[in-house]
This record gives C-alpha cells, sequence and structure tokens, in this order.
C-alpha cells in the first residue's frame, strides 16, 4: 500500500523539513530506532504518554516527518466521539476504505 497523503504537521505538507527537538535527542533516537528496524522487516510498539504539554505531539510529529517511506495515517478524534466505541479506528482507517486518501493498494 502506498499512501501520498501526509498529516497535521507531519512536514511533508508545506515542504520543510522537521526541526530537532531541543533536549529531546535520547527520545527520538529511540523512535528513530524503531523506524528503522521496521525498514528493516522487525516490527515495534511504543507507548508516549504523559501530562500535558510536555512535548508527546512534538515526537509524534517527528516520527511522521521520519516516516515519509511509510504509509502514515493520522486522526484527531473529537470530545463526542470518546463515548463510540471504535471511533477513533474508524476515523483513522475510513480514507483507506473509502479511497479518497491517495492511497494505492497493492
Amino acid at each position: 500500500m502506498r499512501c501520498a497523503r501526509g498529516g497535521p504537521g507531519d512536514g511533508a505538507a508545506t515542504g520543510t523539513a522537521p526541526t530537532e527537538l531541543f533536549g529531546r535527542r535520547e527520545q527520538t533516537a529511540v523512535l528513530d530506532g524503531l523506524l528503522s528496524q521496521a525498514r528493516g522487516g522487525s516490527g515495534g510498539a511504543l507507548v508516549v504518554w504523559g501530562e500535558p504539554g510536555i512535548g508527546k505531539s512534538a515526537l509524534l510529529r517527528h516520527v511522521y516527518g521520519q516516516a515519509a517511506d511509510f504509509v502514515r495515517l493520522s486522526h484527531s478524534a473529537t470530545r463526542p466521539e470518546s463515548d463510540l466505541a471504535f471511533a477513533g479506528l474508524h476515523g483513522l482507517l475510513r480514507p483507506l476504505a473509502d479511497g479518497d486518501a491517495g492511497c494505492e493498494l497493492s
């Protein structure tokens, strides 16, 4: 599957390169390592959690920008969706089902 569509704030939409995150070299190295393993065929997962405002979204934008060679999907949920089972998953995958994400299934 190939997808030409970028996500919000990933740098791809504006054509700008992702910027280095100040003081986050260790965290970005871990994230970049997971991407490197994925490129080599090994899967992995990582939970990103913490208090509001500590830079979780910035770390996710870093990964999104570094993963231009991957299929990248994103979805921003709304508060009313929190009561609906699988609403986030639906929002994430709907563009693939509708064929409007610029994705080519192969």
